[in-house]
């Protein structure tokens, strides 16, 4: 199927979190998320209770996940 070897680009913006590659883009609105639970390596952003969006933070390389993000999650209120 295409698009599973694609590298995935994320925006986290005020408003959204939008991932896209060369064959799609999906924008979500915070409040889609109920928390987010951050690991060493990874960010979990949990959409309810069975439904969640693995974000690898290798991924993120415009992003310091220790810095801007989490404080962006915080001012969201999805991560403590």
């Amino acid at each position: 199927m295409p698009g599973f070897s694609e590298t995935v680009r994320y925006n986290f913006t005020l408003e959204y979190v939008e991932s896209s590659t060369s064959f799609s883009s999906l924008k979500s609105a915070w409040k889609s998320f109920t928390h987010v639970i951050e690991t060493e390596d990874s960010l979990l952003f949990w959409v309810g209770e069975i439904l969640v969006f693995f974000i690898p933070k290798t991924s993120l390389p415009n992003v310091k996940p220790d810095e801007q993000l989490r404080e962006l999650l915080i001012t969201k209120g999805l991560i403590v």
